[in-house]
């Protein structure tokens, strides 16, 4: 399914995605999708954000346990944790996906596009991840939260990032390669819990 224009999903009944397939948001308008998104009999699918836009996601308790994929402009946060917790996120390059000061957490992250933690008001938000490689830019201020057993690796340009908040690593190991850039130049508070472990070059 592909939703083009620059209106708004605001009915009660959910966006159902199955495993397998795809909603996609296309076009260059900017929509906010005020319905939950919500898993499938057969799993979750992907949500595919392919606008030059901005898209909203702002409906409250979805299930997706899918993909997100932002392939193209901006997928932005409208409430706290919209999707399940084990989604997957990946974001392309160009692209960005702009937590606009709400918190999600996601499965595993990839790509080499933008996160952008805060909003116009400069409030910070949050992005708890369990694994992956990220080899793009963080913007902002905000949390970074490692937690779950396996690795996360950002190994993003040197200087392709402006970060200035907080990396809270619970479980697991944060890898930090390349220079540091992917933390930026400036300050960044790093707290790291019993039975956690950091390897990088430079934070």
């Amino acid at each position: 399914m592909r939703l083009s224009g620059s209106g708004s999903i605001d009915t009660t009944a959910a966006i159902v995605i199955d495993a397998g397939g795809t909603f996609e948001i296309g076009g260059s308008n900017s929509p906010t999708l005020y319905a939950p998104i919500n898993d499938g009999a057969s799993g979750g699918g992907i949500l595919l954000q392919h606008s030059t836009g901005t898209t909203t996601v702002a409906g409250a308790g979805g299930t997706l346990s899918g993909t997100i994929d932002v392939d193209r402009g901006t997928l932005a946060l409208g409430v706290d944790n919209p999707v399940s917790s084990t989604v997957d996120l990946d974001i392309d390059s160009g692209a960005t996906f702009d937590l606009n000061g709400f918190a999600q957490t996601v499965g595993d992250l990839a790509g080499d596009g933008t996160i952008d933690f805060e909003d116009a008001s400069a409030t910070g938000g949050a992005l708890t991840v369990n694994t992956g490689t990220f080899s793009g830019a963080l913007v902002g201020g905000g949390s970074l939260i490692k937690e779950g057993t396996g690795s996360l690796t950002l190994d993003g340009a040197s200087g392709s990032t402006s970060f200035t908040g907080d990396v809270i690593i619970r479980e697991g190991t944060l890898i930090a390669d390349n220079n540091g850039g992917h933390l930026g130049s400036g300050e960044v508070d790093v707290s790291i819990d019993t039975g956690a472990t950091v390897s990088y070059t430079h934070l």
